[in-house]
C-alpha cells in the first residue's frame, strides 16, 4: 500500500516557468524604466459581507485590526495587512503568508455566521509592476485614469488587461499591484513583459510579503 505523505507541499508559482531574474528588453539610457516582480507567498481572503451588520464589521476589525474601507475604491490597513475594496459588500485581505487557512479561520471566528469568507491565496498571482515607467506599461491595456493626481496610492480598481479581470492597487506613487487569476497569471505575465520590453524592465526576486 502507498505511504501518503501528510506533510504540505509549497505552492508552485504559475510563473515558475517563465520567470527569468535580470534585465531584459531594450537597452535604455539610464537604465531600466520597469521592474518586475511577483509577490508570493502571500494569504489572500475574499472576504463578503453587509456593511450595516455590526457583527460582521466589528469581526473583521479584530481578525484584522483595521476597519473596512468603505469608500469605493481604497484601501486600509494595518501592519503588514490590507483590505482593498472590490464593491459595497466585498473586499480582499491581503498579508505575507500566514500559513495555510490560518487568517480564513480567525476572520470566520470573529465574524461567526455574518460573513463569507474564503481563502483564495492558491487561486491569485500577484505581480509588482514599479519604476518611472509603470504607469505608462499599465496605460497600454487598462481603461483608467492613470494620472499621478487620480490614481494615487491607497487606491485600487478592478479593470481588465487582454481580456482578462484583474484588480490592481496603487502602493507607491510609481508601483502598482496587479492581481489575476492564478489561471491567467501566464499570460499576464507574457502581456507585461512584453508591454515593459520598449522601457528595458527589470525581473527581480520575488517579493515575500
Amino acid at each position: 500500500m502507498a505511504d501518503f505523505e501528510t506533510e504540505l507541499v509549497e505552492r508552485r508559482s504559475a510563473l515558475a516557468e517563465s520567470y527569468v531574474v535580470g534585465s531584459h528588453g531594450a537597452d535604455v539610457a539610464g537604465g531600466p524604466g520597469v521592474t518586475l516582480t511577483e509577490r508570493r507567498p502571500l494569504t489572500i481572503v475574499h472576504v463578503a459581507g453587509k456593511v450595516d451588520d455590526t457583527a460582521f464589521t466589528n469581526g473583521v476589525r479584530t481578525a484584522c485590526g483595521c476597519d473596512l474601507p468603505m469608500e469605493p475604491g481604497t484601501v486600509a490597513s494595518s501592519g503588514d495587512l490590507s483590505l482593498a475594496w472590490l464593491s459595497p459588500t466585498r473586499w480582499l485581505a491581503v498579508a505575507p503568508d500566514r500559513g495555510p487557512g490560518v487568517l480564513e479561520a480567525s476572520l470566520r471566528d470573529a465574524c461567526g455566521d455574518n460573513g463569507a469568507i474564503i481563502d483564495v491565496s492558491h487561486g491569485r498571482t500577484v505581480v509588482r509592476i514599479s519604476g518611472p515607467n509603470a504607469r505608462n506599461v499599465l496605460m497600454k491595456g487598462a481603461p483608467l485614469d492613470f494620472h499621478r493626481n487620480v490614481f494615487t496610492p491607497g487606491r485600487v480598481a478592478q479593470s481588465a488587461i487582454s481580456q482578462c479581470g484583474v484588480v490592481l492597487v496603487c502602493v507607491a506613487d510609481d508601483a502598482f499591484d496587479l492581481y489575476v487569476f492564478r489561471g491567467f497569471g501566464q499570460h499576464m505575465w507574457e502581456w507585461v513583459s512584453d508591454a515593459s520590453a520598449e522601457y528595458g524592465y527589470t525581473v527581480a526576486e520575488c517579493l515575500a510579503g
